[in-house]
């Protein structure tokens, strides 16, 4: 983090500038020329390959809060007690960016690097593992009283090309069998809202 010193106030001569304004028309044209609106620019979203020989997407309403959903998909130490298809998980890290965590799903053994966190909105994962490389993206969007959960994962690789007639269908059923899981744990953890007892 840098420190800002701040000058002691000068008074402005006829036709100069002050100082400080010197500077902040520094960084106007800055941002200007490179495309930026602040001084440190914001890093793009993480997307899937859309040329992978593999892409699948699915979207799912979740009648659940933001929160309840945020939890689940980010704490992967937990995916084995409701993520129907995943055996076992190893966590060592947070849930940050450029952490990396391990699990087991349908005999495979994957090591997972996280790509993008960017709370209560958008996570992304993936990497090289057996072979295929995995870009696997989730956004997040409350709508009504629930949110709509979108993802997208594409795989790519010399064994993806040449067996991906196979892959195609088996990566469409991982997706909706983990949306399918989410709906379900979500609505059951959802905190429920009695109605009110009558006077009388």
């Amino acid at each position: 983090m840098t420190t800002h010193d701040h000058p002691t106030p000068q008074h402005a001569q006829p036709g100069r500038r002050p100082r400080r304004q010197h500077a902040v028309l520094g960084v106007a044209l800055a941002a200007a020329l490179t495309g930026c609106t602040s001084a440190a620019a914001v890093p793009a979203d993480v997307t899937v390959d859309a040329a992978a020989p593999v892409v699948s997407h699915g979207e799912i309403y979740v009648d659940a809060p933001l929160s309840t959903v945020w939890r689940l998909q980010t704490d992967v130490a937990n995916w084995p007690t409701w993520r129907s298809d995943v055996d076992a998980t190893q966590v060592t890290q947070p849930f940050t960016v450029d952490s990396t965590f391990r699990w087991q799903t349908s005999g495979l053994d994957i090591t997972s690097r996280i790509f993008q966190v960017s709370p209560m909105a958008r996570t992304a994962w993936g990497g090289p593992s057996m072979g295929i490389d995995a870009i696997h993206v989730w956004t997040y969007a409350p709508t009504g009283n629930g949110v709509m959960v979108r993802t997208q994962e594409s795989w790519s690789g010399t064994q993806v090309e040449a067996q991906a007639a196979t892959l195609q269908p088996a990566l469409d059923r991982a997706l909706q069998t983990w949306l399918g899981d989410l709906k379900k744990k979500a609505e059951d953890h959802a905190p429920t809202v009695s109605a009110p007892t009558p006077p009388g």
